[in-house]
């Protein structure tokens, strides 16, 4: 029999530092403790599930929900307790958020064993100025590094970029330095986030959502990417031909999603049912969905 194709979205909610522009609920700070109870607990859920969902196959993997790339190392662990809990198609597509501060060739080898196809740098702009302004660090100048890294040691088209618009004071010409940046880089994959969200704009965003001045942005952002051959396969994601996400458009046409972690939102069988936002709550309970899942309803 032919089992149910479903997306398996893994939340991550890690951020070095705030970022001022964006309402987002993170664990900010490294602390590598509180990073291997997180993953702990992550894992138990996981392996809590096994067998419930032997009637399905996982068609992609996002690790997301923060800065993924911070688990470094605990990566192939996550990995190693979905292959060992779900029937994970052989081409299944494995994507992960990430910052260019945790992507060196030292944590290439544990997301290799993740199996990671594309890292989606979260670099906010590709001006600068700009980037420090969002990201409350100056790290910039080691995207060149990253991406030289990619370059040789990992694969030349598992590159995407994440880039932010409608941050306060920065200008069309500032916007628009970012998206002939990205254009003319090795990205594969450009998706955009609207400042003062904690996701990436939701697939029924509209033009009078974000304002005449919002519209004219997009425009100089499709302008720039449509120049260099990217296509606008979904609402604020730009892809080369062949590099469409496949957990982002199966997810925008309705697919079943199982999800782990805190605050995750499992869509399944026409029921969602969201996951407790609280550190200490999950970490003790990750086992029992009935102390850990804070709201159920339709789909």
């Amino acid at each position: 029999m032919e089992k149910h194709p479903v997306l398996l979205k893994v939340e991550l909610p890690f951020r070095l530092k705030e970022r001022d522009h964006f309402a987002e609920d993170m664990v900010v700070g490294w602390d590598s403790e509180r990073m291997r109870t997180y993953v702990q607990a992550l894992i138990r859920e996981m392996l809590a599930n096994a067998g419930q969902f032997d009637d399905c196959r996982i068609q992609a993997v996002r690790y997301g929900g923060g800065t993924a790339s911070m688990a470094g190392q605990a990566l192939a662990d996550i990995s190693a307790a979905i292959h060992r809990v779900f029937d994970v198609a052989p081409d299944a597509s494995v994507t992960m958020s990430a910052a260019v501060s945790n992507i060196s060739g030292a944590t290439f080898p544990f997301f290799k064993r993740a199996g990671v196809q594309r890292f989606d740098m979260e670099m906010m702009a590709l001006f600068q100025p700009i980037f420090v302004r969002c990201n409350n660090v100056d790290a910039f100048d080691f995207f060149a590094i990253a991406c030289d890294s990619f370059l040789h040691a990992y694969a030349n088209d598992t590159l995407g970029l994440v880039l932010a618009y409608g941050i306060g004071g920065v200008s069309m010409q500032d916007f628009r330095r970012s998206c002939l940046a990205a254009a003319g880089s090795d990205a594969v994959h450009v998706s955009f986030l609207k400042a003062d969200k904690g996701d990436l704009p939701s697939p029924d965003e509209t033009a009078s959502a974000i304002g005449s001045a919002g519209v004219a942005l997009l425009n100089v952002r499709g302008q720039a990417l449509g120049a260099a051959g990217f296509v606008e396969y979904l609402p604020m994601r730009f892809a080369r031909p062949g590099h469409e996400d496949r957990f982002l458009a199966s997810y925008a046409a309705g697919a079943d999603v199982l999800a782990f972690g805190l605050g995750a939102e499992t869509r399944f069988g026409g029921v969602v049912s969201t996951n407790t936002s609280d550190f200490d709550t999950y970490a003790n309970h990750s086992t029992d969905y009935t102390k850990i899942t804070v709201a159920a309803r339709k789909a």
